[in-house]
């Protein structure tokens, strides 16, 4: 029998081989990125994009080390320690307002023991009280129109999930060396108490830009937040915790807080300058 000879590839024929593996293997490659984008933009056309809040940290401005104290001989003739002055006096409201989207809460004023808000779960597990809803949305839409990308990173919170917060700020103040009676003062000024929060109320939400995601001073020169804080009044929410009104609302600045009031009250305070406890209180 005569033996069969294996073909032999030419140069030109190995060459062509080689070229078509290439281009099988560059357009599997082509379509699995192809698909990885589609689901990427897909998941960024969601107009409530947002980050898990745990992720999402509260940087205070630089948590100063406690002053020192110089320790004195206490002696009889020492006086005693004056009482400090009462600071709720004339900031707690007798009634709140009737109308829902007047609800003043704040160190002062707690959220009512019968409030009960109905809230309105989104796709991104974030809730809020469904008729603050469409305008939110309305807002959130427009400002994407404007080419921006705010995402909406806090929202309802449990009195549970307020208090885990606020003892996460303490231990940063007693870290620092701060006594348990100033780590709790300071920390009360960047997140409230339990029970003293806007975001138990369904109300506030606490939006940041996609290409910024940090709760510090710096949210407010992303472009989102220079958009929010010039047009969020349109849409019925104003930028609850000013630069210049910490006295008065008890909370530091927040360039990344909104409130829902509704359009006409949102309107009035974002024209007069006023925050809403000088609006409510009539100061």
């Amino acid at each position: 029998m005569k033996k069969r000879r294996r073909q032999k590839y030419t140069g030109v024929q190995k060459f062509i081989v080689f070229c078509f593996f290439l281009i099988v293997a560059a357009s599997v490659a082509l379509t699995v990125w192809l698909i990885r984008l589609s689901m990427d933009w897909a998941n960024r056309s969601e107009w409530l994009d947002s980050v898990p809040e745990e992720e999402v940290e509260i940087f205070t401005e630089e948590i100063p080390e406690p002053a020192e104290t110089e320790e004195k001989p206490v002696t009889e003739a020492e006086p005693e320690e004056e009482p400090e002055e009462d600071d709720s006096a004339g900031r707690v409201l007798e009634k709140q307002s009737d109308d829902w989207k007047l609800i003043l809460v704040n160190k002062w004023n707690k959220v009512p023991k019968k409030y009960s808000v109905n809230l309105i779960e989104l796709n991104n597990g974030h809730s809020i009280d469904e008729r603050a809803y469409p305008d939110l949305q309305d807002m959130m839409d427009a400002a994407r129109a404007e080419g921006l990308s705010p995402i909406l990173c806090s929202s309802y919170r449990t009195s549970n999930m307020q208090r885990t917060l606020y003892e996460k700020q303490v231990q940063k103040y007693l870290d620092k060396g701060y006594s348990q009676e100033e780590a709790e003062a300071e920390a009360g000024k960047w997140v409230a108490l339990p029970g003293t929060s806007e975001h138990q109320t369904g109300l506030a939400v606490d939006i940041v830009a996609l290409s910024y995601q940090l709760l510090d001073r710096g949210q407010e020169d992303t472009a989102e937040q220079k958009w929010l804080m010039e047009n969020s009044y349109k849409y019925g929410y104003i930028l609850r915790y000013p630069t210049d009104k910490s006295d008065i609302t008890g909370i530091y600045y927040e360039p990344w807080h909104y409130r829902y009031v509704g359009k006409d009250v949102a309107k009035e305070l974002y024209e007069s300058g006023l925050c809403l406890e000088e609006y409510l209180m009539g100061e």
